[in-house]
């Protein structure tokens, strides 16, 4: 069996020891030597599951939200032991990249053992199948060893993650321009969602003022002409049905005008996008208009509204939902996306600035163990 490439950074175990970052190491401040580092392509957290109850949707790096100005502003107003996890997490996120890069190598070695099995006939001879066997077990240990450091270096970085989190959101939520104005979304939504509950409610008294309106026709009287008008018993119903659809028009007003503000304070963030509206809907100046008309336009009008309520409420409403419940979706998508950049422009300026390649191990080894110990 070939022999396996050295590590690439500090103290690394050989092939067949674990390759575990927590072993020894007292807690430290670090971040004192600058600007020694680079980025690699491999990203050490595939293998780690997202930490739950996180408001962070932590995955895999992508495009960073904050330009560097930003990010030093933000660098510089963190407490020092939260700037201490941002800097330790940039350390194991470079830790991961050589252990990603090792475990490919370990890949490799496996794919190119497994391919040199014996024969069916040459393995009937038994020192052939032992060493062909001893071989593969090798390597297959060797990959699951550093499977499992992966793993755990991603985990502990999520972790860290999780420490440091709450007061950047507090940073984000006074300074950046863009995250407040995902929150405003948030919470003008919410009350979108309240108001479509006091429009349902509103719609109902409304039909229910309508069906009344419509019974309380059978009190007309026809005129010298033989023309049925409506009674003052109508008349009355007609206004009262009036008065419900001019509450129901400005609970449709204000509905609509809280998705106006929201897209108003979403313009020209990563958040934009337009929000569903309400379609007109004001019956109230023509029942107005109509108690004056006969009754056989009466008819005619109670019946079209009738088929418009019906309309909004099976058909209207539940598509309007569904159409708003996608723009929550989306913008929930664009503020994890967002959230993972703004950690991607911490991790890459802490690289720039504090990470020195020369204390990998060391860094990497001491955080897995103050996890261990409870530091954190």
């Amino acid at each position: 069996m070939p022999d396996a490439p050295s590590p690439h950074f500090g103290n690394y175990p050989p092939p067949g020891v674990a390759p575990a970052i927590a072993t020894s190491g007292n807690s430290a401040s670090i971040g004192s030597n600058p600007n020694n580092a680079m980025v690699a392509n491999a990203n050490p957290e595939t293998a780690a599951s997202p930490a739950s109850g996180s408001a962070f949707p932590w995955g895999s790096p992508t495009s960073q939200s904050l330009d560097n100005d930003a990010t030093k502003s933000l660098v510089e107003a963190l407490p020092e032991d939260t700037l201490q996890l941002i800097v330790r997490e940039a350390y194991l996120f470079r830790a991961g990249e050589i252990i990603l890069q090792a475990r490919e190598e370990a890949k490799a070695r496996h794919e190119q053992v497994s391919s040199t099995r014996p024969p069916f006939f040459a393995l009937r001879r038994a020192e052939t199948k032992d060493a062909f066997n001893a071989n593969l077990e090798a390597v297959a240990q060797d990959l699951s060893l550093y499977d499992k450091a992966a793993k755990r270096n991603a985990d502990a970085m999520k972790r860290l993650r999780k420490c440091a989190e709450l007061h950047i959101e507090d940073w984000l939520r006074e300074n950046d321009a863009t995250y407040h104005a995902g929150l405003v979304s948030e919470t003008l939504v919410a009350d979108w969602h309240r108001c479509l509950v006091r429009l349902d409610t509103g719609l109902s008294e409304f039909i229910t003022a309508i069906g009344s309106a419509r019974n309380a026709l059978v009190s007309s009287s026809a005129d010298a002409k033989g023309v049925r008008y409506v009674s003052d018993i109508s008349r009355k119903a007609i206004m009262q049905a009036a008065e419900m659809g001019a509450l129901l028009a400005a609970e449709v007003a204000a509905t609509n005008a809280l998705a106006d503000e929201r897209d108003r304070n979403l313009a020209g963030t990563a958040f934009e996008s337009a929000f569903p509206r309400l379609p007109a809907f004001d019956f109230a100046a023509s029942l107005r208009e109509a108690a004056a008309m006969p009754v056989s336009f009466l008819q005619q009008e109670f019946t079209k509204i009738m088929e418009r309520c019906d309309e909004l409420r099976s058909v209207g409403l539940p598509a309007l939902l569904q159409q708003v419940q996608q723009a929550e979706t989306q913008h929930a998508a664009v503020k994890d996306s967002y959230l993972v950049g703004v950690w991607q422009s911490l991790r890459v300026y802490a690289i720039a600035h504090y990470v020195d390649e020369n204390d990998l191990n060391h860094v990497a080894r001491e955080t897995e163990d103050m996890f261990e110990q409870g530091t954190f």
